[in-house]
């Protein structure tokens, strides 16, 4: 993937057309009608350039929008871009962006269907001109090569996303749980079995972080079954049961079609069951394989798993970041595929260990692939014509 290739990934379409803000009010009002917009507001007069923030202050992660501004802000004087009179740049400070406007919106991912977004990488922290991810890779290099590391498979994370395989959500129709992962792992026999190490470090909504890795086992059951998300009225756990009405009718909502919440307590108290530590992710990349399913949008793991000596095993990508593009990452190519609901685990398990030097070919051109993305030079002439081209 080279530099004019990642341009078109990142701003594909012609964004000169239709409803594009010319004032200061129009800006706000698009901030105002959507709870995760912000905006950055930019003029320049006798070669000095002024800007104005427009920060949608409701709900999280407000600070990538700062962050992204401050980049932005960084470029425009550095090069000392032209413009010509007063111009606004959108940010979508929250994930998997779904806005179709005429004019740019700058997000961090969007849905593979939604070509209407600008990508722009996940900034937590200012002056950071590559993918979080990849930052934090480039901190810790992985040093181990294919041959060194075990052959195993693993996945450690949350259960983002849908949450549960019994759950839903109508704004995420198309994928499978990560909780899926687990259920056919358990499928598995024992042989194969013993070659993989799932689990989630914490479970998903924040409602249940109660169910952490962090909590003594004797507490974790205690929990489980004591505080009985079926049944509201009980007399235990008061401090919780504003939780409990919640959970109740937020999942009612969105059980699959023939699931009850007796299921989904059934699956909750499996799923305890494999809360363990998080690991660091040099521990990670001591293995060969590693899981990189989707989450609330793309697989953080997978950009910096793509850098690494490890192979990254994903089902069919949904959304697509700065970094992840469902175009040009190809399965058997840059990735081990495995289907959207994990049933041919067992063979995908047995044909990377048939296979190993199919899957380091793999991984050399993983690398190959990422290698602008790692490369400064390369992150900020990118950088640069995108914001060129978000003024012109």
């Amino acid at each position: 993937m080279d530099i004019d290739e990642i341009i078109f990934h990142w701003m594909p379409h012609d964004f000169k057309a239709i409803n594009r803000p010319n004032t200061l009010d129009e800006a706000r009002l698009v901030v105002e009608k959507n709870l995760e917009v912000s905006c950055l507001a930019i003029n320049k007069h006798n070669s000095r350039y002024t800007f104005n923030e427009i920060l949608n202050r409701r709900g999280a992660c407000l600070n990538r929008s700062k962050n992204v501004f401050f980049n932005i802000r960084k470029i425009i004087k550095n090069n000392r871009i032209d413009i010509e009179d007063q111009k606004f740049i959108f940010h979508f400070k929250g994930d998997a962006c779904s806005f179709k406007y005429g004019f740019p919106i700058l997000a961090n991912s969007r849905n593979i269907n939604n070509p209407n977004i600008t990508l722009w990488p996940l900034c937590e922290k200012k002056n950071i001109i590559f993918h979080d991810e990849i930052n934090k890779y480039l901190k810790n290099p992985d040093g181990l090569a294919w041959e060194n590391k075990s052959s195993q498979f693993i996945f450690r994370g949350m259960n983002s996303g849908n949450p549960f395989s019994c759950v839903q959500y109508k704004w995420d129709t198309e994928r499978n749980s990560r909780c899926d992962l687990l259920l056919e792992y358990l499928k598995l026999p024992e042989v194969l079995k013993a070659l993989v190490d799932i689990g989630f470090y914490r479970l998903y909504p924040t409602h249940l972080k109660f169910y952490s890795y962090k909590l003594p086992d004797a507490l974790r059951a205690m929990v489980s079954i004591g505080l009985n998300l079926l049944h509201p009225n009980h007399s235990r756990f008061d401090f919780t049961k504003n939780k409990i009405h919640y959970l109740e009718n937020e999942f009612l909502k969105n059980l699959k079609d023939g699931k009850t919440l007796y299921d989904l307590q059934s699956e909750i108290e499996l799923v305890v069951k494999y809360i363990k530590p998080p690991i660091r992710m040099k521990e990670l990349l001591k293995y060969k394989y590693i899981f990189c399913p989707e989450g609330f949008d793309c697989s953080s793991s997978l950009c910096w798993v793509l850098a690494s000596n490890s192979l990254a095993i994903v089902p069919p990508f949904h959304y697509e970041n700065s970094v992840i593009s469902s175009k040009r990452l190809k399965p058997y190519v840059h990735f081990l595929p495995i289907k959207e609901d994990y049933s041919n685990l067992g063979e995908v398990i047995q044909w990377a260990i048939n296979n190993d030097g199919e899957c380091k070919e793999m991984v050399r051109n993983a690398n190959n692939y990422m290698r602008h993305f790692i490369n400064k030079e390369s992150m900020l002439l990118v950088q640069k014509t995108i914001v060129e081209k978000l003024l012109c």
